[in-house]
């Protein structure tokens, strides 16, 4: 059993998930007075916790509600705590701690194997108990901040976590084909269409009379202006769109921007920085309106719909915002 006196003196430092406030832990333990026992100590050390007595029921509580770390027992009266961890590991990555009255070398390897994180046995110190629950918290933020995305691709839209930004560039504009070299060598050049020389140096100036063709006068300019237009080429291929944007454009389109809303951003913000898990519903409730509206399903439903219509191409038939029905929601990359 666990130490339940021991007072030796623990580190200090900020209770729960290192950088994050309280961290919310998951115990899975059939022994009553125990599961007691471990509930008492880490409320006092400022740990959200939840609980189970069954393996089953850990399952279901850790997927309505993903915990950020698990305590777990291996003697579950229902299924081996070792098939919990082979079931958790499908889909979290939270560090589970096994706790276990089983202490053969094999039983330490295989729940090691299968995917937990630590192994003690019991009867334990409370206290080293909470160090490698810290330290396993550590370990885990740190990961996350060293692998967290600062931006994340949802069809054709760019959302930047850091600038808060979404972002769309549109196809690019095409450039003219360009006539092979051979072609413009061989070409002849219709000798009715050629201009004599002669007159292009005596050709009055437009300023000696007005301009007798409406067209070129509703143009502005006159017989050279257009001559000279044309002589220009490339340099006024069309009207001009003004400065930066036409710039912008021929270079590789223009650049969209979309407004989200901060709920929105709040939501995004959870989802993509877990791609591809499974995030509660109750966990995205909590973590964006707060403990009290962990019930208040229709309020993602809302929201998720109204990411869908604005960053899915096809918001009927999603491929990037996922719903996982009766458990959460999914960011697939």
């Amino acid at each position: 059993m666990a130490e339940l006196g021991d007072s030796r003196p623990e580190p200090t430092g900020p209770p729960g998930a290192v950088g994050s406030g309280r961290a919310e832990v998951l115990i899975v333990e059939d022994q009553p007075e125990l599961l007691r026992a471990l509930r008492i100590n880490l409320r006092a050390r400022q740990y959200d916790v939840l609980t189970a007595r069954t393996g089953r029921e850990a399952l279901a509580v850790a997927a309505s509600n993903p915990p950020d770390a698990v305590i777990l027992d291996l003697g579950l009266p229902d299924i081996d705590g070792t098939e919990v961890i082979v079931e958790l590991r499908r889909w979290s990555k939270a560090p589970i701690i096994v706790l276990s009255g089983r202490s053969s070398p094999g039983d330490k390897i295989g729940a090691l194997d299968v995917g937990a994180d630590d192994y003690v046995t019991k009867p334990f110190a409370m206290a080293e108990l909470l160090a490698r629950l810290r330290a396993a918290l550590r370990r885990d933020e740190g990961e996350a901040s060293l692998g967290r995305p600062h931006q994340a691709t949802i069809g054709r839209w760019l959302v930047n976590l850091t600038s808060h930004q979404v972002t769309r560039t549109a196809e690019p504009v095409p450039a003219p084909m360009p006539v092979p070299v051979a072609e413009l060598a061989t070409e002849p050049v219709p000798v009715a269409e050629a201009v004599p020389v002669a007159e292009l140096a005596t050709d009055p100036s437009p300023a000696a009379g007005p301009n007798p063709s409406p067209h070129t006068g509703s143009a502005g300019g006159g017989g050279p202006s257009a001559a000279g237009a044309s002589a220009a080429g490339p340099s006024v291929a069309g009207p001009s769109t003004g400065g930066a944007s036409a710039a912008g454009a021929s270079a590789g389109g223009l650049e969209e921007t979309l407004r989200l809303t901060p709920t929105e951003w709040r939501i995004l913000e959870i989802l993509l920085q877990r791609p591809g898990q499974l995030v509660g519903s109750a966990q995205l409730l909590t973590g964006v309106w707060g403990p009290g509206f962990s019930q208040r399903t229709n309020y993602l439903r809302f929201h998720m719909a109204r990411l869908r219509r604005k960053l899915e191409d096809n918001p009927a038939r999603p491929r990037h915002l996922l719903t996982e029905p009766g458990m959460g929601y999914r960011y697939q990359p």
